[in-house]
């Protein structure tokens, strides 16, 4: 999975920073979006 996401952004090339960048915030959303569960689980 993580070697397929690797060669597509090689394959893309000048936009693959971008496509990075969008990375990095889906997954700091994820992360966000557990601690919130995890936060209104002890609630």
């Amino acid at each position: 999975m993580h070697q397929e996401e690797k060669s597509m952004l090689v394959t893309i090339g000048p936009s693959s920073g971008f496509l990075l960048s969008l990375h990095v915030i889906q997954v700091f959303i994820d992360t966000q979006a557990e601690q919130m569960m995890i936060l209104a689980g002890h609630i």
